[in-house]
């Protein structure tokens, strides 16, 4: 698996979650959204995006990502990411991109 492309496309999709609104987030809890996604030269790679209340029912929602490419070594290491949202629905991720 390429890891800095899947970190990249993983990114992308993290940025997407991110712009969502609490209430969307909140509804994330409790599930898995799974579906695949192209990089370059054609490769598919499996996306994974769950939620979770990080300390209990109405305080940060944490929400993780990861993504691999469907081989057995990087469905044991899938490339990971995440980020918090506080009660008033502010993000907490490194290099968050709202623009895109």
């Amino acid at each position: 698996m390429d890891r800095t492309e899947a970190a990249a496309l993983l990114r992308r999709e993290m940025n997407a979650y991110a712009r969502r609104t609490r209430g969307d987030l909140t509804g994330l809890i409790g599930r898995v959204d799974a579906y695949d996604v192209q990089g370059h030269g054609g490769v598919s790679y499996q996306v994974e995006v769950s939620a979770h209340w990080d300390a209990g029912p109405g305080e940060m929602i944490r929400v993780i990502g990861s993504i691999d490419d469907g081989g057995f070594r990087s469905g044991l290491r899938p490339v990971m990411d995440g980020f918090l949202v506080d009660g008033a629905g502010m993000v907490a991720m490194a290099d968050l991109d709202t623009t895109a």
